[in-house]
This record gives C-alpha cells, sequence and structure tokens, in this order.
C-alpha cells in the first residue's frame, strides 16, 4: 500500500507547498523568503541540511512561479505548477520530507511501540501505519512536542513521546475512510459502545466516569458525541483534563481524545 502523502506537520513549512496537490498558491505570491534563523519557532535547535532545503524550496518555488509552467485549476481557478516546474518543486519537498524525517523520528524500537499501540487501539494487527513527523502539543506549551502517525486509510494519530500515548485520533486532510450515515443504533447503544471502547483503553476509566462531567450530544445528524471534562485543572496540571469520543450512527470510532495525562 502506499505511504500517505504530504502529512499535517508540514502545514506550517510554507504555505506554497499546497501547490504540490493541486491547490491555489495565492499565498505563496504573497510570501516573502524567511529570515535565516537559528532556532525553530519552539525553542528547538535548527538543523543545516532541512534549513538549507526549505530555503532552496522556497527559492525554486519563487522562480517557477516567476519563469515556469503555470496553470489554472480547473476546479477552484487558482494558478498551480505544471510541467518540469511541478517536478522540480516536488523533488525538492520529497528531499525535505525524507530529511525532516530521519532528524525527527525516534529509534525504530520507539516507533515499533508505538505503532503496536495503535493497531491494538483500532484492534487490527495488520493495520500499515507510518511515522509522519512532530508538531508543537496543541494542549501545552510550544516547548512540548506530539508525534505524528498516519494510516494507509488517512486516520491520524497523536502521540506523546515521554510516555508512547496515543492520546487523539481521527480523519486526518485527504482521508478514505467512510463512516455510516444511516441511523442503525440507538443513544443508549452508542452510549454503551462509547464507553466499552474508553474502558479497555484508558486505565482508570471507571473513576473518570463517577468523578467527571459527562455530556452527551449529537453531531451533525452523522454522529454521536461523548465527553466526560474534569472538574478543573489541578495543581500541576497545565490544562483541563478531558477524555471525548465520537461515534459513528452504526457505532464506529470516528475520533477519539483523551489529555487526562497530558502535562503530568
Amino acid at each position: 500500500m502506499r505511504r500517505p502523502g504530504l502529512s499535517v506537520m508540514f502545514a506550517a513549512l510554507a504555505a506554497g507547498l499546497s501547490l504540490i496537490a493541486g491547490l491555489g498558491i495565492w499565498s505563496v505570491l504573497n510570501r516573502s523568503a524567511p529570515a535565516a534563523r537559528p532556532e525553530s519557532v519552539a525553542g528547538r535547535p535548527a538543523h543545516p541540511t532541512i534549513e538549507a532545503l526549505k530555503a532552496e524550496l522556497e527559492r525554486a518555488t519563487q522562480e517557477e512561479l516567476a519563469k515556469g509552467c503555470v496553470e489554472r485549476d480547473s476546479k477552484t481557478g487558482q494558478p498551480v505548477l505544471c510541467g518540469s516546474s511541478k517536478a522540480r518543486v516536488e523533488a525538492i519537498h520529497a528531499r525535505l520530507v525524507e530529511e525532516t524525517l530521519k532528524a525527527e523520528q525516534r529509534e525504530p524500537e520507539a516507533v515499533a511501540r508505538v505503532i503496536a499501540r495503535i493497531r491494538a487501539l483500532r484492534e487490527d494487527p495488520s493495520l500499515e501505519v507510518f511515522f509522519q513527523g512532530t508538531s508543537a502539543n496543541p494542549y501545552l506549551d510550544a516547548s512540548r512536542r506530539v508525534e505524528i502517525y498516519q494510516d494507509n486509510r488517512g486516520m491520524m494519530y497523536f502521540v506523546d513521546p515521554t510516555t508512547d500515548e496515543v492520546f487523539q485520533f481521527g480523519p486526518g486532510p485527504n482521508s478514505e475512510v467512510e463512516f455510516c450515515l444511516r441511523s442503525q443504533l440507538g443513544v443508549d447503544e452508542l452510549r454503551q459502545r462509547a464507553e466499552s471502547f474508553l474502558s479497555k483503553n484508558i486505565p482508570g476509566f471507571q473513576q473518570i466516569q463517577e468523578n467527571w462531567t459527562y455530556s452527551e450530544s449529537a453531531k451533525g445528524g452523522t454522529s454521536f458525541i461523548f465527553r466526560w471534562e474534569a472538574p478543573g485543572a489541578s495543581a500541576g496540571e497545565e490544562i483541563q483534563p478531558v477524555v471525548q469520543v465520537v461515534l459513528s450512527l452504526c457505532g464506529e470510532i470516528r475520533s477519539f481524545l483523551n489529555t487526562s495525562s497530558l502535562g503530568r
């Protein structure tokens, strides 16, 4: 199975990367080349090879937009690179992806542990899972990193590298996952499935049920949300802990979030 393409870890790298996928490039036209910085935004040391490739990608993009093969996307009407111009930018981008993955990926044993956890979580021992990079933790300060994995259907998994815990997953960009849209189960059975899933995957979930604030709601007529919120952040916690699972109308797990152990 083909490895998933451009991941979210490069979303902030350069707005112009979207042209590789045939999307609009107006943001590139309005951007100047980034200034050289000794460190990344999160305070991590810059990687010379990666920084050089970023600059090369920016330069090549600007050159091809100015003098290369550019056409209009038939659906959006926005300009996109084509022909040899597209091939040149894609080749540089591929090298940048390779170098970034090498710099950010942990040792093979750690990656194997995480993949095993993801497969267990999804109850699919043959699920194809790929490391996609790292990002700032959206729930904590920017210096805390999370790892991003993606399976062959486009579901994305966010992992705390300090514990190997998969604390969130759901469909990623360009996901090929399709969920049932016709109501087949009542809310009581959906709730039971949600609680069963969480009991298997969150140690101490019974205490969460007994002590946290519970809510449930329908989401756009396509799914149900089951959510537990802690009364408030305790001493030493950076965020208010939340556990949430979203099920399709047929009981499929659409997404999952558990911040109960983050920031501890």
